[in-house]
C-alpha cells in the first residue's frame, strides 16, 4: 500500500474573487502511477465548470477551470505537466527545461476521470513513464478556477512573486519518494 499525501492549494494573492476558498488534493504514487484527487471548497456554484465531453486529449485546458500537476526530478530541469478538466478532457506535456522544448508526453490517464459534480471532486490515475521510477519526484499542484463572470482564479501549493506561474520550479514543493523508499 502506498502512502497518501494530503496537500492544500492556496489562492494567488491577485485572485479577483473568492468563490473557492481552497482546494484539497490527495496524492499517491506507485512506481510510475500517480493517483490524484482534487476537491474544491467554497461557493462551487459560482464556478464555470467545463461540461462533460468524450474523454480525450485537448490543448488549452488552462483557459477554463482545470487542475494540473507538474512532476519532475531534483537536479533535472525536465518535467511533465498533466492537465485535467471536469469535461473529462486531459493533456500531458513534457518540457526539457522551464517552458522550453514542449511536446506531448507519453503520460496518459489510465481511465476516464471520475467527476463528482455534487462536491466538485475530480479523481484520476496517470501512468507517467516520462520520469524515472527509481527517483523521488518533485510535485507542483495547481488549479485554474473560472467563475461565472469569466474571472480566473489561480491556486497552487506555493506561489512565487509576481503573476501566477505554475511552471516555476520553486512551486514544485512536494516530494513523492521513490517506491522503494516508502
Amino acid at each position: 500500500m502506498t502512502q497518501a499525501h494530503s496537500f492544500r492549494l492556496r489562492p494567488h494573492p491577485s485572485n479577483p474573487g473568492d468563490a473557492i476558498d481552497q482546494i484539497m488534493a490527495l496524492v499517491r504514487r506507485h512506481d510510475d502511477i500517480l493517483s490524484i484527487s482534487f476537491r474544491t471548497l467554497g461557493r462551487r456554484e459560482e464556478v464555470r465548470w467545463p461540461i462533460s465531453l468524450p474523454p480525450g486529449f485537448s490543448d488549452g485546458l488552462w483557459q477554463h477551470s482545470c487542475v494540473e500537476a507538474f512532476v519532475g526530478v531534483a537536479g533535472d530541469p525536465a518535467y511533465v505537466e498533466l492537465n485535467m478538466a471536469s469535461s473529462k478532457r486531459w493533456a500531458a506535456y513534457r518540457f526539457d527545461d522551464y517552458r522550453a522544448g514542449m511536446r506531448r508526453a507519453e503520460a496518459a490517464p489510465l481511465r476516464p476521470f471520475i467527476w463528482f459534480g455534487f462536491d466538485t471532486t475530480l479523481m484520476t490515475r496517470w501512468r507517467v513513464p516520462d520520469l524515472p521510477v527509481d527517483a523521488a519526484w518533485q510535485l507542483g499542484l495547481s488549479a485554474v478556477i473560472e467563475t461565472l463572470d469569466g474571472a480566473k482564479n489561480y491556486f497552487a501549493l506555493s506561489h512565487g512573486l509576481g503573476n501566477p506561474d505554475f511552471h516555476n520550479r520553486d512551486c514544485f514543493i512536494a516530494t513523492l519518494p521513490a517506491p522503494d523508499a516508502i
